[in-house]
């Protein structure tokens, strides 16, 4: 999983999270599940942490010196302080449970038995999370600004796919959700369930330089083209 990728599906949680929930008093006990939740004694962060490196890029899709450049540019800003009370999960837990998250789209309640982390505690950590990724990434996934930068795209497609004129490849997908309240038949897609669409260009290298994301899914493909900033700044 590259950093585009991860900026590019950190934007996509934070589009699709809705209002936050009213928080609720905390409570200062634990389930025994929790009990011995600190990394030192949480087994499978222990494996995740020690084992060799394709382990840990099979659970987490990518690379360990990719995620410990992660780690450095998000931890100044996710790391919270012990209290009197419990201790802080640390930065790398965090970020090791938004990348789990944001790679398989594991669900809370599972993620709760990998971590050892309430469900309460991982709804808040992973949109957190993805809103400092999106700020510490934002140079990784951008649209080209200049002339030379499009044509280096174009010379690339041209030189490593025999694709001449190509300044990006672009698809979009179907991201399933409840139907939204009041929204009629807005959402349903041909598939028959009811989705938002993920439109995305990519250069020849694979890396992302533009997501869009949020259109309803009855709209077609080039609808959805239409719709989004890329299309209407480039004078379309």
């Amino acid at each position: 999983m590259s950093l585009e990728t991860v900026a590019a599906a950190a934007y996509l949680v934070i589009a699709l999270s809705g209002k936050r929930k009213k928080r609720r008093k905390p409570r200062w006990w634990r389930r025994e599940l929790f009990i011995g939740s600190r990394k030192s004694e949480n087994k499978f962060l222990n494996k995740l942490v020690a084992d060799d490196s394709a382990l840990f890029k099979n659970i987490m899709r990518m690379s360990r010196e990719d995620f410990e450049f992660l780690l450095n540019l998000v931890t100044p800003i996710i790391r919270k302080s012990d209290t009197n009370f419990r201790d802080a999960i640390p930065a790398d837990v965090r970020l090791l449970l938004t990348l789990r998250y944001l790679a398989t789209g594991d669900s809370y309640p599972l993620l709760m038995y990998l971590f050892r982390i309430s469900e309460t505690s991982i709804s808040r950590i992973i949109p957190e999370v993805c809103r400092v990724l999106i700020n510490v990434l934002r140079n990784f996934a951008k649209i080209p600004c200049t002339e030379d930068e499009w044509r280096k795209i174009a010379k690339d497609f041209e030189v490593s796919w025999k694709y001449p004129h190509c300044v990006g490849a672009c698809d979009g997908k179907h991201i399933v959700i409840q139907n939204p309240k009041n929204s009629g038949s807005n959402f349903f897609n041909y598939k028959g369930t009811f989705s938002i669409v993920l439109m995305a260009i990519a250069d020849a290298n694979y890396c992302f330089t533009y997501a869009d994301i949020g259109c309803q899914s009855r709209i077609s493909d080039g609808g959805v083209f239409r719709e989004t900033t890329f299309y209407k700044k480039s004078g379309g």
